[in-house]
């Protein structure tokens, strides 16, 4: 590590703030602007800008704002979920993102203390937060303990958390008075804060430890708003906590009312033009007449939303590294853009594109294999490779998939694709829920799957889990000892232009040697009704900033 000239304590700040300061959001314009992805193709990678906002200075209280969409999980843990955001209204986290990407304290005093050569951090907690007063906390302060048991929570095999392998760095946690939280950490991580602002990674009671959430009134945090309702295929409702909110001037809004209707597009557009609810989801199709009508805004973005073909490295014959490759060239990205998700979207390699500073750049992304502009190339090279792997005349499998969140579409473009350079695939779709395709995920029971895996912002978060031999997310058991070196080696690097070339150097290689089939990151567009005042869609923080500075005109 070079800092031999500073101060530890100040580099290793400096540097973890760094991580993500640089980075910005996901949105890609909102109202009348035109940042969509040139040619409308979802071949380019959009400038991402952050969104801007009101001062709340001119806010008013009061008000539900209405929403819908769906379908809504059964699962209410916010450390094993993977769906619902309810806990941005309800909870607060030790570290979140800015608008602008940049790391914040939330239930901490300030950004940590860092000491031991990056190997302590050490957290104040405001004294002022009170939790909801609701069982089992009923009022009382937020202690450190709380902190602690969150964080041992997530890392508790138990829990069932995909992000557990995020706190593997973790030694041990120590309260030496209520406000004080100190991670001993096992060697210094360049990710960790990002890690902690991860969107799931929620403070929740330290009576919650060692026990699942399972029901809407466990669901207590130190937020603005309370969960008074909650079911699926009906909806759920907050409001604001009657106690109030230790943070001063804001949760404008009275409560969120949610229905649960099923589905985006169709049926969000009905409710939005009849006067049902103040924002949803849009379908492409949609966006222009929405930019057109003065009653809306329309937000375009680029999420972290990662579309991806499971390749099952153990299982024959994709423990040929050929068949892996040919895969991987097979993939009709640019189609898979603007046919399912009519451009509102970004090619992409093992880095999301929304995160602009760490994603390999556009223009040589598309010079590499699976990504460059002649498919006939990719496919010929991909049918080379099946031959000399002995598949010549074609293979025949299945491929798993989910009903839902379009995946099932994604898999409709993967099928015939496949099928030029010799796949012959049935599909196997396990249903409307992620949860029996996560479990075959994490028992390897599959060959080949599509699925898509939401990724947070730091290279760790983006490349380590999925991608290190013993990786949490590393679904495919891909294994390689010398990407194992720049995985470790990049996340110790606090020189963000140093880490940042040993990021681009593992992606190329990731591209060259596939771990799964990475295809790119979905977008789409938001329309806001136009009384709706700071109703924010960045694809890193999610909901907590409307949870604190959205607010309703009369």
């Amino acid at each position: 590590m070079r800092y031999s000239r500073m101060g530890r304590r100040s580099v290793l700040r400096s540097a973890l703030l760094g991580t993500t300061g640089v980075v910005g959001y996901g949105l890609v314009g909102c109202g009348g602007d035109d940042d969509s992805p040139s040619g409308g193709d979802g071949s380019a990678i959009p400038n991402l800008t952050p969104q801007k906002t009101e001062d709340t200075n001119a806010a008013r209280k009061g008000g539900i704002l209405k929403l819908a969409g769906g379908p809504l999980q059964a699962n209410l843990d916010v450390h094993s979920m993977v769906g619902s955001n309810i806990y941005h209204y309800t909870s607060n986290f030790l570290v979140r993102y800015t608008l602008e990407g940049a790391l914040e304290p939330d239930a901490a005093q300030a950004l940590p203390e860092i000491t031991d050569g990056g190997q302590t951090i050490i957290f104040k907690i405001r004294p002022d937060i009170v939790w909801q007063n609701r069982a089992p906390v009923n009022g009382r302060k937020l202690e450190s303990e709380d902190v602690k048991r969150t964080f041992e929570r997530i890392k508790d095999p138990q829990t069932a958390s995909p992000r557990k392998a995020n706190y593997d760095v973790v030694d041990s946690i120590q309260t030496p008075d209520a406000t004080t939280v100190i991670f001993k950490l096992k060697r210094p991580s360049a990710g960790l804060l990002a890690a902690m602002a991860d969107q799931y990674d929620l403070i929740v009671p330290k009576e919650w430890f060692g026990k699942q959430i399972t029901q809407a009134d466990q669901v207590v945090g130190t937020g603005p708003y309370e969960l008074t309702e909650y079911g699926v295929g009906k909806g759920f409702k907050l409001r604001r906590r009657s106690d109030g909110y230790w943070k001063p001037n804001t949760a404008w809004i009275d409560g969120i009312d949610y229905t649960d209707i099923g589905a985006e597009g169709g049926p969000v557009v009905n409710a939005l033009r009849s006067g049902q609810i103040d924002a949803g989801a849009i379908t492409p199709e949609e966006v222009a007449a929405f930019e057109a009508d003065k009653n809306f805004k329309v937000i375009r973005f680029v999420g972290n939303s990662r579309d991806v073909v499971q390749i099952n490295h153990k299982r024959a014959p994709y423990t040929d590294v050929r068949v892996r490759k040919a895969v991987f060239l097979a993939l009709e990205r640019k189609k898979i853009y603007q046919s399912v998700f009519g451009g509102l979207g970004a090619v992409g390699g093992p880095v999301t594109p929304a995160a602009t500073y760490w994603a390999l750049p556009e223009k040589e992304l598309l010079t590499l294999p699976g990504f460059r502009s002649d498919r006939d190339a990719d496919i010929a090279e991909a049918k080379k490779l099946m031959a000399a792997a002995g598949l010549g005349n074609g293979h025949t499998d299945t491929i798993r998939t989910v009903s839902r969140a379009q995946v099932n579409e994604v898999n409709d473009m993967n099928v015939p694709a496949l099928k030029k350079i010799g796949f012959n695939l049935s599909v196997d779709d396990v249903g409307t829920d992620f949860g029996p395709l996560i479990q075959f995920e994490n028992a390897r029971s599959y060959n080949i799957a599509t699925s898509v895996k939401q990724s947070g912002i730091d290279p760790d978060l983006q490349l380590l889990l999925y991608h290190y031999t013993t990786g949490s997310r590393n679904y495919c058991d891909f294994s390689d000892p010398d990407i194992d070196k720049l995985l470790e080696k990049q996340s110790v690097e606090f020189d963000q232009n140093a880490r940042r070339e040993i990021v681009y150097d593992i992606q190329r290689k990731l591209i060259e040697n596939p771990g799964p089939g990475w295809i790119g990151s979905r977008g789409g567009a938001i329309a806001v009704r136009s009384t709706v005042h700071n109703y924010t869609f960045p694809n890193w923080p999610d909901d907590y900033h409307r949870a604190e500075n959205l607010w309703l005109d009369a």
